[in-house]
């Protein structure tokens, strides 16, 4: 283009130097004249040549470098709440079509929104738009323009560029179809209707032997769109009737709506299948169609050998570890959500006795030199099931909790542990029996004045009667949750004077007489005469009120135990202890007289 510019500058130059030739001719000038004239028109031409290069030069330049730079762009689009304005980069558009990234959540298609360098992808979808500025390098001067133009754009001018878009699009389109479709005559551009009118009219064509209809009829049916535009489709009354690819840009906004909520859809579908298939991927069930390979092993394991024939089939079989695994994940659960230390010990409960795990420790070393322990540590393969079924109940546990359960806990108190489940199942067997002996003990209030001599008696056998049931005015017995109450339960009647260690040698006086009694009680039986237990008891009394008034002496002496020296000491140790064992053997025969028909 510039080439011819030139040329045709140079050719008036010409033209203008031969007609100065025969002006110069005719005024009789020289041939200098001329020819001066001639090189300073050629000398500017060249001049104005060299300026016009430099200014293309300097202007392709400039276009080059602001192509490689990346800016902001305003673009308008059209949406169901009218047009909307919004600031994308460069790369967003192309050809007055706009990529969106609609699939992302707000804060990701924000974030992408601001990267003056961020591009498209393939899954992005494409919407009709038209640039309203271009060339902003700052975010902040883009949104500056996008407020500007939101507040003095035309909603009904906007929409009307995007009819004029979309027809031409149309047209481009359904150019190899236009016998379908009669667009030009009855297209009106000042009437606007919301509704669709349809338009039948019969009309005779003849019908290919080919076409399997019914009717030998043909309908012209002419859609009038909401944007004005007129479709005239032709289909024949027949199952064979012709469906077109284009109706309206309705269609087409409502069909990008609908592949964006499905989008979105799917996308949810797939996160929650994922999440369910993690939760469930750890889950081992055994096949039900699998041999019962648990019936070999009887629950709880009552030995050592037991215990390490599980663990080595546990190691040799993995059948049998997931049916062991599917099996004890019915006591904890797989809810993933429960506390791993209480189904750790329910599991426990159930596979080992309570007496079997006495001879383990975690690393077999034992305080005492004389019993030989086993390592539990060795039973990989237990250790291996227990921290399974115990990750399907919580989610938090890991192999060191698993560990320290067994180490600190399971092994380090197995004999207490095995204590209590010895008593409590001695109890559950021997219940009746107890409650028999129980109801035939009679708490005598006379007796209780021993306890309380100098305090208030009345308030004092209250309290008493109270501590014996589970609550105020309520008729049932007192029933502790402690393992070791009912090994106490001799001590119910138990009358115990409130003096100190310094009447030791009397109260043992006191016993012997109580045991010759009871020895006479038994020897009386057997000759048909039981002696009346109240005579015994105010022998007791009166033994436990001269021992009261003799400590009582002793101690305003300011008698005391440092003053009697370690021999004296230990020796009244002694004989306290003697005095609870006969008080207890005279106790117990006791009740065993009353519990006789």
């Amino acid at each position: 283009m510039f080439n011819k510019n030139y040329a045709l500058l140079c050719f008036l130059l010409l033209v203008y130097c031969i007609k100065q030739d025969a002006f110069a001719d005719k005024e009789d000038k020289s041939d200098e004249v001329s020819f001066f004239t001639l090189s300073i028109i050629f000398f500017n031409s060249i001049k104005l040549y060299l300026v016009i290069r430099f200014f293309n030069v300097i202007k392709f330049i400039v276009s080059t470098q602001f192509s490689q730079m990346d800016f902001f762009k305003v673009v308008s689009t059209i949406e169901k709440n009218g047009v909307n304005v919004c600031v994308v980069p460069h790369k967003w558009e192309a050809a007055q079509v706009l990529k969106w990234p609609g699939h992302l959540n707000h804060s990701t298609r924000e974030s992408l929104r601001c990267n003056v360098a961020s591009a498209p992808e393939d899954c992005w979808v494409e919407y009709p738009c038209i640039v309203k500025c271009t060339g902003l390098t700052e975010f902040k001067d883009a949104l500056r323009m996008e407020k500007e133009l939101s507040k003095c754009i035309d909603t009904d001018a906007e929409e009307g560029l995007f009819i004029e878009m979309a027809q031409k699009k149309k047209r481009h389109t359904l150019g190899n179809i236009s016998n379908l479709i009669d667009r030009n005559d009855l297209f009106d551009k000042h009437k606007k209707e919301n509704k669709i009118k349809i338009i039948s009219q019969e009309v005779i064509e003849p019908i290919s032997s080919n076409d399997n209809a019914v009717g030998t009829s043909v309908y012209k049916t002419l859609f009038v769109n909401t944007d004005g535009s007129l479709q005239t489709i032709s289909c024949t009354n027949s199952s064979t009737d012709t469906i077109p690819n284009q109706v309206g840009i309705g269609i087409e906004e409502t069909l990008l709506e609908i592949r964006e909520e499905m989008t979105t859809i799917i996308n949810e579908i797939k996160n929650i299948k994922s999440r369910e298939l993690r939760s469930a991927a750890s889950v081992v069930i055994a096949k039900p169609l699998e041999t019962d390979l648990l019936s070999l092993i009887n629950f709880p394991l009552a030995s050592s050998e037991e215990i390490e024939v599980m663990d080595k089939e546990i190691r040799n079989n993995e059948r049998f570890k997931a049916q062991l695994i599917s099996y004890l994940s019915k006591i904890g659960g797989t809810s993933r959500e429960a506390d791993g230390t209480k189904v750790a010990y329910k599991i426990v409960d159930r596979v080992f006795t309570p007496t079997v795990l006495i001879n383990y420790t975690w690393t077999g070393i034992s305080r005492d030199k004389m019993s030989k322990k086993m390592a539990f540590q060795g039973l990989e393969g237990i250790l291996n099931v227990f921290f399974e079924v115990v990750s399907l109940a919580d989610s938090r546990h890991t192999i060191q909790k698993n560990n320290n359960i067994f180490k600190d806990g399971v092994l380090k108190y197995a004999l207490k542990r095995s204590l209590r489940k010895i008593c409590t199942t001695n109890n559950s067997n021997d219940t009746n029996e107890t409650d028999e002996i129980e109801a035939t003990i009679e708490v005598e209030p006379t007796s209780m004045l021993s306890i309380t001599e100098e305090g208030n008696t009345e308030q004092d056998i209250n309290n008493v009667e109270k501590s014996q049931r589970s609550g105020s005015g309520v008729d049932d017995l007192y029933t502790s949750h402690l393992w070791y109450f009912n090994l106490l339960m001799f001590l119910t009647d138990h009358e115990l004077p409130t003096t100190s260690i310094d009447n030791i040698e009397d109260l043992s006086q006191e016993l012997d007489l109580e045991v010759d009694n009871n020895k006479d009680m038994l020897d009386g039986e057997e000759n048909n005469s039981i002696p009346s237990q109240s005579n015994i008891n105010n022998e007791v009394r009166k033994k436990e009120k001269a021992t009261l008034v003799d400590a009582s002496r002793i101690n305003k002496r300011g008698g005391s135990d440092e003053k009697r020296g370690p021999s004296k000491i230990k020796k009244m140790k002694i004989e306290k202890s003697k005095y609870f064992l006969r008080h207890a053997q005279m106790r117990f025969n006791r009740n065993l007289q009353k519990a006789k028909p």
